[in-house]
């Protein structure tokens, strides 16, 4: 994704700062990241000389490709809970077993 932004940085600063950037999602400061993860990817590639524009984009980007690929996931999670029997009060989670198909 960074070679098609024109960005040409070694794979190890990738390697070295992808770990650190997804820490400050932990931080339960924002919605899904949102923010504090950009502005760390700003920071600590505008370490090694790219630049602001270049970086938010790449971390936009990034995210935009997670969020679109996990979809199918959500998707299908959404379908199976729809087609599951409404649970009784009182029943936790643990009873339930997917319908037969």
């Amino acid at each position: 994704m960074a070679l098609a932004l024109g960005i040409d940085v070694s794979l190890f600063y990738f390697f070295l700062f992808n770990p650190l950037i997804a820490f400050v999602l932990l931080i339960p400061l924002s919605f899904n990241g949102l923010g504090p993860k950009e502005a760390t990817a700003v920071f600590f590639f505008g370490l090694i000389g790219v630049s602001s524009e270049l970086s938010l984009s790449m971390s936009l980007i990034f995210h935009l490709l997670v969020v679109l690929t996990s979809l199918p996931g959500g998707l299908l999670w959404w379908r199976e809970r729809a087609l599951a029997p409404p649970m009784k009060p009182g029943q936790s989670g643990q009873e339930f077993s997917p319908p037969a198909r």
